[in-house]
């Protein structure tokens, strides 16, 4: 069985800088600016155990105007877009059926790749110096 990887502080900012990420250090906790206004957080107090985190911030592919996490973007995005498919389906049923279908995929298209990215990421961080 191997050994779990660790993290410092100061691998991860040389991984980050190697690489051109932008980021910021708050006390143990580096804030990575990811493209499409996402944002990853590292918690390396503790570097046997560091705390990964990813929030959306405002003027991104799912949820728009509002800072929140993937999961919950999502969660309303298709309430939000079922609610309206509804309410068009009662006009026209097959204009409902086809916004259901379109505001389901790019919801879940989005998410997807936001997921991905953040998966990427932490994946890279901590397997890097192993």
């Amino acid at each position: 069985m191997q050994p779990k990887p660790t993290m410092d502080l100061k691998n991860t900012e040389t991984f980050l800088k190697m690489f051109d990420y932008k980021y910021e250090i708050h006390n143990q906790i580096l804030i990575v600016n990811l493209n499409f206004s996402q944002k990853v957080l590292i918690d390396v107090s503790d570097p046997k155990n560091p705390v990964f985190t990813h929030r959306l911030t405002a003027w991104n592919f799912l949820s728009g105007m509002v800072s929140t996490s993937v999961k919950r973007a999502l969660f309303f995005y298709l309430i939000i877009g079922s609610t309206w498919s509804t309410y068009l389906a009662v006009y026209k049923q097959e204009t409902g059926i086809y916004v259901l279908f379109a505001i389901m995929l790019w919801g879940i298209l989005w998410s997807l790749f936001y997921f991905h990215k953040f998966q990427n990421l932490k994946d890279f961080l901590v397997n890097w110096k192993n």
